[in-house]
């Protein structure tokens, strides 16, 4: 079984690799496509949608989405292992920073 360190170093490499290709490509787009409109909304479906119809602001935006979500894919990892290994101690530990983080979320929208 692999190093649960490294499973959630390559996690972390994956996700900045990804969005720093993203947020490349928006980039690009908008070099090519100058006249662009910024989206009007930061709806995560809207903006993918947007993504993919090119809109180099929606592409940026979807990139630095993916940026900030990648540190929550690591704690949905480490929850996992956790499970798995069944650690009461890191369970309740990523568990309740999840809890935080969805609170905030919940009350960020609003």
């Amino acid at each position: 079984m692999m190093n649960k360190n490294i499973l959630f170093s390559k996690i972390y490499k994956r996700g900045a690799d990804i969005s720093f290709v993203i947020i490349l490509i928006g980039l690009i787009e908008l070099l090519i496509f100058q006249g662009a409109n910024k989206p009007n909304t930061l709806n995560i479906l809207y903006l993918f949608n947007q993504a993919l119809h090119f809109n180099p602001y929606a592409t940026m935006y979807a990139g630095l989405i993916l940026l900030i979500s990648t540190p929550i894919a690591v704690l949905l990892a480490i929850l996992t292992v956790s499970i798995i290994q069944k650690s009461i101690k890191e369970i309740l530990l990523s568990s309740t920073i999840l809890l935080i983080i969805i609170i905030a979320i919940i009350f960020g929208i609003r």
